[in-house]
């Protein structure tokens, strides 16, 4: 039978979908998680039951927060333009608050500059751009779009392609990529892992061009 759940969809912008993505939403309720949101500033929101009095602080997460330009899915979500999500709970006065935002990568500011009429401007890991002349010679763009870390005192975004990015962890603005020395490799893993004893950062990524490899 007909699904209970009515997704919101935006019906005219930039973030409206296509009539074949909102009779999908409508079919498969679940696809609107799919659906860009786009940017919201942090604001109060409504709490519905009570946040434990000792629990306070800020919670992120990130993940894609488009997949699709315009008609033009990506091949993959791994390609989705990277979005980060934060939380602030106060146990104390029950109260939170929330944003989100896309990340400002090279990337996304590109396809901007493209609009979507022109279809996927950019490749990525598994999406060719349209342009056969913006895929030749061209290594996948980074879409910041996998984890959050904080390390040496920065709310870094994570992504295997490519440096880190930074935001500012209040406002979740981008302040732009983040390379830590020359001899980093090109990539830097989504998943790097801390010492907790002496705050050292392990990850790894794909060697810098002639060579071919990886390092840790």
């Amino acid at each position: 039978g007909a699904h209970r759940v009515k997704v919101p969809l935006p019906s005219e912008g930039p973030l409206a979908p296509p009539p074949d993505v909102i009779d999908a939403v409508d079919a498969w309720p679940w696809r609107g998680g799919l659906e860009p949101c786009g940017d919201h500033d942090l604001a109060s929101v409504e709490v519905e039951g009570t946040i434990p009095r000792d629990l306070s602080g800020s919670f992120y997460r990130v993940g894609p927060g488009r997949i699709r330009v315009g008609k033009d899915r990506y091949a993959h979500w791994f390609d989705g333009d990277g979005m980060i999500f934060g939380a602030e709970l106060d146990g104390s006065s029950n109260t939170a608050r929330a944003a989100c935002k896309m990340v400002r990568t090279p990337r996304l500011a590109k396809q901007e500059r493209a609009g979507d009429d022109a279809g996927v401007a950019v490749r990525g890991a598994w999406t060719q751009a349209r342009s056969i002349l913006a895929n030749l010679f061209n290594f996948p763009t980074n879409p910041a779009n996998t984890s959050p870390l904080f390390h040496a005192g920065r709310l870094l975004v994570l992504c295997e392609g490519g440096a880190p990015i930074e935001v500012d962890p209040l406002s979740l603005e981008t302040v732009g990529e983040r390379v830590f020395g020359p001899n980093l490799p090109m990539g830097f893993s989504a998943h790097a892992k801390k010492d907790a004893r002496d705050g050292r950062l392990y990850t790894w990524g794909l060697c810098k061009p002639p060579a071919v490899g990886f390092q840790v």
